[in-house]
């Protein structure tokens, strides 16, 4: 892959991951960050699942009732990578693999493209 594509692609990634976060942030400033990533994203009921996990615990409890629930099944791989990024990086987890998700796509995309050897007619990635 020849470098130029690289920069093109981190370029359009970054590009778009600024604009869609730019208009988050300022479309109602009442709201915290955790508040605004809790009801933008659809699937909200693994918050749980990703705080538990990122604290190691596969016990949770919510009812102080209930204390000894044996270790309960997770899904591990949809929550793993949310739950690494939560524990290193706190809610901007969040934000840093939603922009590592646009580039890993943007990357594919390309090469895709140049497996079917329409990378010379594709204008997107020629931003000179």
């Amino acid at each position: 892959m020849k470098r130029h594509y690289f920069f093109n692609i981190f370029s359009i990634s970054l590009l778009i991951f600024t604009i869609k976060w730019f208009f988050f942030f300022y479309g109602d400033l009442k709201l915290d960050l955790i508040t605004k990533i809790v009801f933008d994203l659809k699937d909200w009921q693994y918050f749980t699942f990703i705080y538990s996990a990122s604290e190691l615990n596969f016990n949770p409890s919510f009812n102080l009732d209930l204390l000894d629930l044996k270790i309960l099944p997770f899904p591990v791989y949809s929550i793993l990578f949310h739950a690494i990024f939560f524990s290193i990086f706190d809610i901007y987890g969040f934000i840093l693999i939603e922009f590592f998700i646009i580039l890993f796509f943007f990357y594919l995309f390309l090469i895709f493209l140049e497996y079917l050897e329409l990378i010379k007619l594709n204008l997107f990635f020629c931003l000179y």
